[in-house]
């Protein structure tokens, strides 16, 4: 049994992470705060699953963990803001300021909130699991269980600005890709075999990644420049 430990440490890194990302965050207008609105769901779902041996099969431990499910329907699809934020930094269209225009990354971010909604949370029915030292609620194997569009195709659209970032050959500019192509892996393993730590490994990774990303930018951007006129970063 090792996920029964490795949860709790999860727990504490993200909290660690939301730390250095307000950090970051302070004196600068470059660290888009959805990103912290993710770990501070993150945090939730590490600390329901950490607990739920504690809790016991429960209604309440029903309720949070139906609460994860909400929580990565919603919060998931907000890291294409965060993401599109550093690709307009790094002008990959170097003819305009950015990339991609406000309104069409909020509508793609509502579209695929939407469509997590009804493809992976109307509906859904809960039962619970134990498996490696930690009992938590999952989706019953008895209903048909949807495959994750939404999810996958977010953790796709980062990999692909992680590379349009690494296109730039700007310092830095390899995390992105990197942390996005980890989660890919790792989300690949069935929870049914390998639980859900890898997953929860993965999103750690991916958001340190756009974290530590924000910071080199914050650390570029003190850096004189000449001949290269700074564009803000707002979307």
């Amino acid at each position: 049994m090792i996920s029964n430990i490795i949860f709790p440490i999860l727990a504490v890194l993200f909290i660690v992470l939301l730390v250095f990302s307000i950090k970051t965050m302070k004196n600068t207008l470059y660290l888009d705060g959805t990103i912290m609105i993710v770990i501070i769901g993150l945090i939730y779902d590490t600390i329901v699953v950490s607990i739920g041996t504690l809790l016991g099969e429960s209604e309440l431990l029903h309720t949070l963990n139906f609460g994860r499910f909400i929580i990565h329907a919603f919060f998931t699809p907000l890291l294409i803001p965060a993401g599109i934020t550093l690709l307009n930094f790094y002008r990959v269209d170097r003819g305009k300021s950015k990339l991609i225009p406000s309104y069409l990354t909020w509508g793609i971010t509502i579209a695929f909130i939407f469509f997590g909604v009804f493809t992976h949370l109307l509906g859904i029915t809960l039962e619970p699991r134990y498996f490696d030292g930690i009992l938590y609620y999952t989706q019953s194997h008895t209903a048909a269980k949807s495959f994750p569009y939404a999810s996958v195709a977010v953790v796709v659209i980062c990999i692909g600005l992680g590379g349009a970032i690494f296109h730039e050959s700007r310092k830095h500019s390899w995390y992105l890709l990197a942390g996005g192509i980890i989660i890919f892996i790792m989300s690949a393993l069935p929870a049914s075999i390998f639980g859900l730590v890898f997953g929860s490994l993965g999103e750690l990774v991916l958001l340190f990644s756009m974290v530590w990303t924000f910071r080199s930018i914050k650390n570029e951007e003190q850096e004189p420049r000449s001949n290269e006129k700074i564009i803000p970063l707002a979307i």
